[in-house]
């Protein structure tokens, strides 16, 4: 699995929302299937991110050199896409510590179980709570608009938007927090908490909230 599948997940909702706030009004179906399409991606995320949990360690969750080199390169993809120019000197880093991997001269970052992708999984499941905020709080402003300008159902889509989003972001956070602690008491020789991943991984895909 590579961090791409996510990079494009959250800038295929970034377009959804601009194509939504650039609508005059929201009462016409174009509104709700850019709701519809929002959830659909979000279940993508979704999925991807239960994989991801599923599967890897919370032991070596401690930072390392490279993870700064990292947060560079899928900042940059995150804020100009695929076609962002690279920072040389991340690149040369993240080469060096095998944190990336070249495909047709295409730079990509894997994500996985074991190091030293799993590293690479806990730098991007950060950046992608910053965007996931980010997300709800304009979210969060469309169905406040949506309130005075739509259809009961299509102000509906669009907080199941928002609230899916919420559950999304807040199960990474919980993933992160339960890492830190997990990796703190392996460093301090106390045993490992995991009793809660199989939780997590029900809350990623939407649980009782979906």
């Amino acid at each position: 699995m590579y961090a791409s599948s996510f990079v494009l997940g959250i800038n295929r909702l970034l377009a959804v929302l601009k194509e939504v706030l650039s609508l005059e009004t929201f009462r016409h179906s174009q509104a709700a299937q850019s709701a519809n399409t929002a959830c659909r991606i979000i279940d993508d995320l979704s999925e991807l991110s239960t994989v991801a949990i599923s599967n890897i360690s919370f032991r070596g969750r401690q930072e390392t050199d490279a993870d700064s080199a990292v947060r560079t390169l899928l900042t940059a993809r995150f804020e100009a896409g695929f076609d962002a120019e690279l920072p040389a000197n991340a690149v040369d880093r993240g080469r060096a510590a095998d944190r990336i991997t070249e495909i047709d001269g295409t730079i990509l970052i894997p994500v996985g179980e074991l190091n030293p992708d799993m590293r690479n999984w806990w730098v991007l499941a950060g950046l992608l709570c910053e965007h996931l905020s980010t997300l709800i709080t304009e979210f969060q402003r469309v169905c406040r608009r949506a309130e005075i300008d739509a259809p009961d159902w299509i102000e509906t889509a669009f907080w199941t938007v928002t609230e899916r989003l919420v559950v999304l972001r807040d199960s990474l956070s919980e993933t992160i927090a339960i890492g830190q602690y997990v990796d703190h008491s392996a460093r301090n020789g106390t045993p490992d908490l995991l009793t809660g991943l199989r939780e997590l991984t029900s809350e990623v895909t939407g649980g009782d909230h979906a």
